[in-house]
């Protein structure tokens, strides 16, 4: 199982008490330092452009967390903020809704009515009763639940969450109580019913059941795998549990098990006498109770975990990490993308070949544009990893690294119609190329190819891993863990070159991205943006970007752009020296990519696409 963190702050607040669940330290620095020959201009230059910055459709996917349908309606949760995205059409096309500044973890339907819980921050739980069209903030009396899953029984909805805890509210959401029905380092991930017994999971693989309509609760003892992912489906009088190390079958009220597949699931539907399972590698189907098992799809889900499954009649959904919602019209044998209007794809970076423009997503793939934005097609052709970490291009080929250890790269010749796996032996989080030279890093070392990819060298042992890398003529950075690495014979050999570059306060300069353009170098560390005229000998610390999480870099003739977390796109229009926020009336969130072609500045999120801005 992968474990992705981003570059987000999450906590969990719960009688009093602060859990930071995902943290990145900040700590701001000031130092004067001189660098003999710096004799940039301070002065601000007039702006490069005034317009609007417009979001990109086409580039459609994204994390879905959660999926809920009632009817041709569905409602889905993705990872980026509070964003719902809700169809109407059966999964044809969507529209977006923010709820919350929160990921939406939780989503149910019964009829017209949807509810929406966020897992993280307050937990906050929502309800819409038109369709998911509007929706309205429920008080939960001062329970804290941080919902991570619904059930909905005629007047009374379950909600399950952290610490072990059930809430219950039996006049349909109006008062609530709250009962630990898990030991309290648990999490409630599903729930099933048979009858009148009602069964909730927890992702670390305990079960507990009730049998008076989630009144009081009984744990069962712990027979399924620890730590599993646990998922649990009802058919008739048959429980089923989809765990991290298989498939489970009860026909007992959960007693005993016997296990019925070897699969390492994400996700689980039972529907009929079919059973659908969603794992890392695809998604799989049996007919016969388990004894056999089909996978049903080959291409596009690699790279991509089917997080959850819901089902219509014989139309089956899935939700993606990366690729969006999925759509099976015959009981889950054949699945096709069903995503138009979901613009939530994860960006990983951009480049330019052959004229088109390319973006790299994680999950979802390369998309293809040959009109400067206006519209995108998929193009992965035969590439068998969807997971982009990185692109890059040269005159002859595109490169896309991938987070496949073995493949590390592949390459296209021919406008991203088929790819080429390169076997460098890496997962590249850092690709770079020019004519001359591709150079890769992950987290244990730079490889270097001088024959477009043909052929692999590891050429500097790194330890921790490397973020980035940019080429400048003979001339190369690497952003790692440790700082700078600096080369000045095409990545052949290796020097550290972190003069000036101030580190954060565990002593360890985290350098995570660069640039190297018109004679200047920029460097993004954990606290600061750094700045060398002398292709990274030594460094000065740049104004303007102090308390911005920067994540990218981009210039064109006069203009530097820097990407950031909260703040938006800055600019510089002295080589770097000074930056002020590019102010064009919207502030583009979680900006990890930034792209110039022509007069077209590009911003790729992290979950929310492409966002497009003219400059003038």
């Amino acid at each position: 199982m992968r474990i992705y963190i981003h570059n987000l702050r999450r906590y969990i607040t719960y009688g009093g008490l602060s859990l930071l669940i995902t943290f990145l330290p900040l700590v701001l620095y000031s130092c004067k330092v001189s660098i003999e020959g710096d004799t940039t201009p301070q002065q601000q230059l007039n702006p490069p452009g005034n317009g609007e910055w417009q979001r990109l459709k086409g580039i459609d996917g994204g994390l879905i967390q959660c999926l809920a349908i009632s009817g041709s309606t569905l409602v889905a949760g993705v990872n980026y903020h509070g964003s719902l995205f809700r169809s109407i059409d059966n999964g044809t096309t969507w529209s977006e809704t923010v709820l919350s500044e929160f990921p939406v973890d939780a989503i149910a339907a019964r009829g017209t009515t949807f509810y929406a819980g966020t897992g993280l921050g307050t937990g906050e739980v929502f309800r819409s009763t038109d369709n998911g069209a509007t929706w309205q903030k429920i008080a939960m009396g001062g329970i804290q639940i941080f919902p991570r899953v619904f059930l909905i029984l005629d007047s009374t909805i379950l909600i399950g969450g952290g610490f072990g805890l059930i809430a219950r509210s039996g006049n349909n959401g109006t008062a609530w109580t709250s009962t630990q029905v898990l030991p309290s380092n648990s999490w409630i991930s599903s729930f099933a019913v048979i009858g009148t017994t009602i069964f909730a999971a927890s992702h670390e693989g305990m079960i507990a059941r009730s049998t008076d309509n989630g009144r009081t609760w009984l744990q069962l003892p712990n027979i399924l795998p620890q730590n599993s992912n646990l998922k649990l489906v009802a058919n008739g009088t048959t429980l089923f549990a989809g765990a991290g190390n298989g498939v489970f079958r009860s026909t007992d009220n959960g007693v005993s098990w016997t296990k019925i597949g070897n699969l390492d699931i994400y996700s689980l539907l039972v529907s009929g006498s079919t059973i659908v399972v969603g794992t890392y590698r695809g998604i799989y189907r049996s007919t016969d109770g388990g004894i056999t098992w089909t996978k049903t799809i080959t291409q596009g889900i690699v790279g991509s975990a089917l997080n959850v499954l819901v089902a219509q009649g014989s139309t089956f959904f899935a939700g993606t990490s990366g690729q969006g919602v999925l759509r099976s019209n015959d009981n889950g044998v054949t699945w096709i993308r069903s995503n138009v209007g979901m613009n939530a794809a994860n960006i990983s970076g951009f480049a330019e070949f052959g004229g088109s423009l390319f973006v790299g997503s994680k999950g979802g793939g390369v998309f293809r544009s040959q009109d400067n934005g206006a519209s995108w097609e998929q193009t992965n052709g035969t590439m068998d990893n969807f997971d982009i970490t990185a692109l890059a291009a040269n005159s002859s080929a595109l490169f896309a690294g991938v987070f496949q250890a073995g493949i590390g790269v592949y390459r296209s010749s021919d406008n991203g119609f088929s790819w080429t796996g390169l076997n460098s032996g890496q997962a590249p989080q850092a690709v770079a190329a020019n004519n001359s030279v591709i150079l890769i890093g992950d987290n244990t070392s730079i490889a270097r190819s001088i024959d477009n990819g043909n052929t692999w060298n590891i050429v500097y042992p790194t330890s921790p891993y490397v973020s980035d890398i940019s080429i400048s003529g003979t001339k190369a950075l690497a952003a790692t863990g440790e700082g700078i690495l600096r080369s000045i014979d095409n990545g052949m050999t290796w020097v550290t070159a972190n003069t000036g570059i101030l580190p954060t306060s565990s002593s360890l300069i985290n350098a995570r991205k660069l640039i190297m353009s018109r004679g200047i170098s920029l460097v993004a560390t954990d606290n600061a943006v750094f700045r060398s005229t002398n292709d990274g000998i030594a460094w000065l610390p740049t104004k303007g970007l102090e308390g911005q999480w920067v994540n990218a870099f981009a210039s064109n003739d006069s203009t530097f752009f820097a990407g950031t977390t909260s703040g938006g796109v800055f600019q510089s229009t002295d080589n770097g020296f000074s930056w002020t926020r590019l102010n064009t009336g919207k502030v583009v969130p979680n900006v990890v990519a930034l792209f110039v072609k022509e007069d077209n500045l590009f911003a790729g999120t992290f979950n929310n696409g492409v966002y497009r801005l003219r400059l003038k």
